[in-house]
């Protein structure tokens, strides 16, 4: 995503008093979406801080999410998105003011695909081969009901998914000025992914395309002949408390940063976590290494 994108073709009124003023933006284009909102603001020359905005509502439709990712060959997410937001904030000038905004977002979509663990990066390629490695090792030695192989079809089940909703609320306080995921929700015919805390964090010297991420994902699976893949590979056994007609599978945490992000599922779908994106290479080193081990051990005997 370019921090550089302004409004095109803006049609808008707005009525000043001099200290005062109320806008109302009844047409805009912002990276391809359509923008709308009202917002009423004010100066004070003599006030510590002179800027402020008691009030500001604003909404995007048909905003395709994949323009936010560096990667636009295979982007994390791609789909059409709208955004209802509330905001309301004070600064020392006009560019401090937005920049320190507060208040809430809801962002929702109807579909699109979502890709966890996409070939062209470092977890993706790990998850390419390592599906590929646990599949052939599960058919020549598997020893635990399949759970090799079924780690193998499991990966390469959540590499790619299809999405039919998505449900995002976000809320930014004045104490860290971080963007917190109030509650996420993706939902698959087979598979919600959700998540209650975590948030984008926030960086003053960044643009919005830099700030880190850290949301802990939690995967559920419903009742759905896919629960046999995670049970298969040793999840999905138990039924969920929070998700009706779903058991809880797994969880696992998204960081890098919002236009470039990363997540440690190969690691949790191995048994192994870790913060960084050299993690991915480690898991499929020791993934190597005990296949070998296997291999020698069974010809051995």
């Amino acid at each position: 995503m370019d921090s550089r994108a302004v409004l095109s073709g803006a049609e808008a009124s707005f009525v000043s008093d001099g200290s005062k003023l109320s806008l109302k933006l009844s047409k805009a284009g912002i990276l391809g979406a359509s923008l709308t909102g009202e917002l009423e603001a004010s100066f004070d020359a003599n006030a510590e801080i002179p800027y402020k905005i008691p009030a500001m509502s604003a909404r995007l439709e048909n905003f395709e999410a994949s323009k936010i990712f560096a990667d636009a060959k295979n982007p994390p997410a791609s789909g059409v998105f709208e955004a209802s937001i509330s905001a309301r904030g004070s600064g020392n000038n006009a560019t401090h003011l937005f920049k320190y905004l507060t208040g809430t977002a809801t962002l929702k979509s109807a579909g699109g695909v979502l890709r966890l663990l996409s070939p062209d990066t470092a977890a993706g390629a790990t998850a390419d081969i390592a599906g590929t490695a646990l599949k052939i090792t599960g058919a020549i030695l598997d020893k635990n009901n399949g759970a090799i192989s079924g780690i193998g079809d499991l990966v390469k089940m959540l590499s790619k998914l299809e999405y039919e909703s998505v449900d995002l609320k976000i809320s930014r306080g004045s104490e860290t000025y971080n963007f917190d995921i109030s509650s996420a929700v993706v939902k698959t015919p087979d598979i919600l992914l959700s998540a209650s805390s975590g948030a984008v964090l926030f960086n003053p010297d960044a643009p919005f395309s830099d700030y880190g991420l850290d949301i802990p994902v939690n995967i559920c699976v419903f009742d759905t002949p896919a629960r046999r893949v995670f049970t298969s590979a040793g999840f999905a056994k138990e039924k969920s408390e929070k998700v009706e007609n779903a058991y809880d599978a797994l969880s696992f945490k998204i960081y890098g940063t919002v236009s470039k992000p990363e997540n440690d599922l190969m690691q949790a779908l191995l048994g192994r976590r870790s913060k960084d994106s050299d993690g991915s290479a480690n898991a499929v080193r020791e993934l190597g290494s005990s296949i070998i081990k296997s291999l020698f051990k069974k010809k051995g005997n």
